[in-house]
């Protein structure tokens, strides 16, 4: 069993989560909004999924919430709840937490947790640092170090890479790295592109823009259960649409 669906949709596709735009300095500012997601992964194993979002913050604070309805070529139909903070700290700074669940529509049950610091670059971008953990009721497991990088490339496209290193189910060792494009034609929408290679089924984490008041839990879960050794690198795609307002 995969730990977690394989879900870029938040891209859950990634699994979604979503952060509130940053408002202007103690007023508080609500935001909602849905989106589509497609991933594609190992073995050329593939998610879908719609997702509706709230989320809230208050200056550069945040909450928010996210469900998601997805179908995974490997896993079968399901939902997902998934939440996020982020705390401020010192000088612009943040700590950054996310938990997310999924129940699939037949056996499958599975969470994961993401936390670490969040750093606002000169540039106007954010770097991450986080441990990720996910686990499902069958007993797997698997655990790792991500990175994300966030720019801002211009008022419309913000460019990210993220990278993840760790275990994975079966005794083996996962890694993930990719490059994205973000794009905001008009307000309140964002279309979404990445490319990447995983190593073991890697599960992932997915930068989100800093422009934008989305940012992602991405769970790709590692490779099926059992005590296979055998390594394998696969190709990553991750598309995704959303609409957000006001």
């Amino acid at each position: 069993m995969h730990v977690g669906a394989r879900l870029g949709c938040a891209w859950v596709l990634t699994l979604s989560i979503v952060c509130a735009p940053a408002p202007s300095a103690g007023s508080p500012s609500l935001v909602g909004g849905g989106g589509i997601d497609y991933s594609q992964g190992s073995g050329g194993e593939s998610t879908r999924g719609v997702l509706a979002i709230v989320g809230s913050s208050v200056g550069s604070g945040n909450a928010t919430l996210a469900l998601v309805r997805y179908r995974d070529s490997a896993t079968g139909d399901g939902l997902g709840w998934i939440g996020a903070v982020r705390a401020p700290l010192a000088r612009g700074h943040g700590l950054a937490a996310s938990g997310a669940r999924f129940v699939g529509d037949d056996s499958l049950r599975s969470w994961r947790v993401k936390v670490g610091p969040v750093l606002e670059l000169p540039s106007g971008g954010t770097a991450g640092v986080y441990y990720t953990h996910a686990q499902d009721d069958a007993g797997a497991r698997a655990d790792a170090a991500a990175a994300e990088l966030s720019l801002p490339l211009n008022t419309r496209f913000t460019g990210r890479a993220n990278g993840a290193y760790g275990s994975a189910p079966g005794g083996l060792r996962a890694a993930l790295a990719s490059v994205g494009l973000g794009w905001a034609p008009a307000h309140g929408l964002e279309l979404t592109g990445d490319l990447g290679v995983s190593r073991n089924g890697a599960f992932a984490t997915t930068p989100g823009s800093p422009s934008n008041p989305l940012t992602r839990l991405l769970g790709r879960g590692g490779s099926r259960g059992g005590t296979t050794r055998e390594t394998r690198v696969d190709p990553l795609l991750q598309l995704g649409v959303r609409v957000l307002l006001p």
